[in-house]
């Protein structure tokens, strides 16, 4: 993966935030947000407070979202045993 993936360069944080799995983290964090916002202030609950809600439950969505995908993707490459004997999992022969 370090050979595909990276084969601009070496890997940086840009390269993580414009993935398409942020921007989906991103997308639902936003829907999930909006619609908790939404049933609130429909509900009678004042504008401000539907409005900081759903921004803290869109932002704790996204947070709780990437640590489960950085969990799940640590795990893979800690467990990870090479097809080839020749190749390790850092890319190096």
């Amino acid at each position: 993966m370090s050979r595909t993936y990276y084969f601009l360069g070496r890997r940086n944080q840009s390269q993580v935030m414009g993935s398409s799995m942020m921007f989906t983290f991103v997308v639902n964090g936003a829907l999930f947000g909006l619609f908790l916002g939404v049933v609130l202030a429909t509900n009678g609950v004042e504008l401000s407070a539907s409005w900081i809600a759903g921004l803290v439950c869109a932002i704790g969505y996204i947070a709780v979202s990437i640590w489960l995908g950085a969990r799940i993707y640590f795990r893979f490459w800690r467990d990870y045993t090479p097809q080839n004997p020749g190749t390790t999992p850092d890319g190096t022969d």
